[in-house]
């Protein structure tokens, strides 16, 4: 990109409104940048499963589940509860491991245990292509 003498580089806010502005002048409509919906599930008790609060989750939206750095114990994500309570079932996760998934139509569809009560998993939706 060349800027002219003068001329102050885009910011995405910027580009962002511009694509807006040529999509609606071609009659195409685009979405909207969405705050992103995040949260953190601590885990209370030695190998039991707590399922993700109730969220839906839009067509395009990724998933991401990330386990704390701090985390001594392993965390496992599934889809059930008896999944995540069986150590051998549910799909493991060690401190800062990252699990992203686009195929659930609500995040409370994902279950997470632990083997270290205080432990913790941050989960995070984001919009493909943002």
């Amino acid at each position: 990109m060349v800027l002219r003498p003068g001329e102050q580089p885009s910011t995405p806010e910027l580009i962002l409104q511009q694509l807006q502005e040529i999509n609606a002048k071609l009659g195409i409509e685009t979405l909207q940048a969405k705050i992103p919906v995040s949260g953190q599930i601590v885990i209370a008790a030695l190998n039991t499963g707590i399922q993700f609060p109730k969220r839906p989750v839009p067509p395009g939206i990724l998933v991401y589940v990330r386990t704390n750095p701090t985390n001594l114990g392993t965390i496992r994500v599934s889809g059930s509860r008896a999944d995540v309570e069986n150590a051998t079932v549910g799909f493991p996760m060690i401190a800062t491991d990252t699990f992203k998934t686009y195929n659930i139509h609500n995040l409370s569809d994902l279950w997470v245990a632990g083997t270290s009560p205080g432990d913790s998993v941050f989960w995070a939706f984001e919009e493909l292509g943002w």
